[in-house]
């Protein structure tokens, strides 16, 4: 930008969309470090990390972009989210590297545990990231096309659906199974049993599903919000797609 010009009003939508997602992201994380439980006494008992609010926020940014800027916009916000990750892993080595004052409120090892996960938790959440965000992508354009056009609320849904699945059952069985069973000093855990991870990864997707239903209202209202914002919707695509690749 050059001269005091100023950037189309289609973008600045987008920048904050990047902006949630990638905070969202990056929280969940941290958040993840405390575990939940939910019990239903006779019914059932849940458990779950405390970032999975955070973490389900993400999905609802990609169905929004996707819907208002298309497919490229969502996978451009991914990637994105992906890099402030990556950020985020080095700025947090550098932190606890640093030396700990005498008088720190927080001590050395009390702030590792916190804020630095493990070897496994690290590759476990990055390539269950990759693989459940793209395939959201992927699955709402795909079911758009299904349907017309119509029906945002069946593709944010069922997109939504089978990727946090997909992002449950590749964390977690990385994490807690495949990544201490092959490699146990790296992650410093011991693998789970199998019945233990059957019971994660059915805790988890019943609390992220619940939250997929619920958030479909904040889609509508998020996609209504950008448009209005705009007052061109889907037309300033092509356009806005150049600002952000410089084209």
């Amino acid at each position: 930008m050059e001269g005091g010009e100023k950037l189309d009003r289609s973008v600045w939508p987008l920048v904050l969309a990047a902006a949630v997602f990638s905070v969202a992201l990056v929280s969940a994380n941290y958040l993840s470090a405390k575990l939940f439980l939910v019990e239903i006494p006779g019914l059932i008992t849940l458990v779950g990390p405390a970032g999975v609010v955070a973490y389900s926020v993400t999905f609802i940014v990609t169905d929004v972009v996707s819907e208002v800027y298309g497919r490229r916009a969502a996978g451009a916000v991914v990637a994105a989210g992906f890099a402030s990750q990556i950020v985020a892993l080095f700025l947090t080595g550098v932190a606890i590297a640093s030396p700990t004052a005498p008088f720190s409120p927080v001590q050395q090892e009390e702030y590792a545990k916190v804020v630095m996960a493990g070897f496994n938790i690290i590759v476990a959440s990055l390539a269950a990231y990759v693989v459940s965000q793209y395939h959201d992508v992927w699955a709402f354009h795909f079911w758009k096309k299904m349907t017309g056009g119509r029906w945002l609320w069946l593709r944010n849904n069922l997109s939504t659906w089978v990727s946090q699945l997909i992002d449950t059952v590749v964390f977690l069985s990385l994490a807690f199974y495949i990544i201490p069973l092959l490699s146990p000093e790296a992650s410093r855990v011991e693998p789970v049993s199998l019945s233990t991870l059957w019971a994660m990864i059915y805790s988890q997707y019943i609390i992220k599903l619940g939250i997929a239903v619920l958030d479909t209202p904040v889609v509508y209202l998020g996609v209504h919000l950008v448009k209005n914002y705009i007052e061109g919707g889907l037309q300033v695509q092509p356009r806005m797609l150049g600002i952000i690749t410089g084209r």
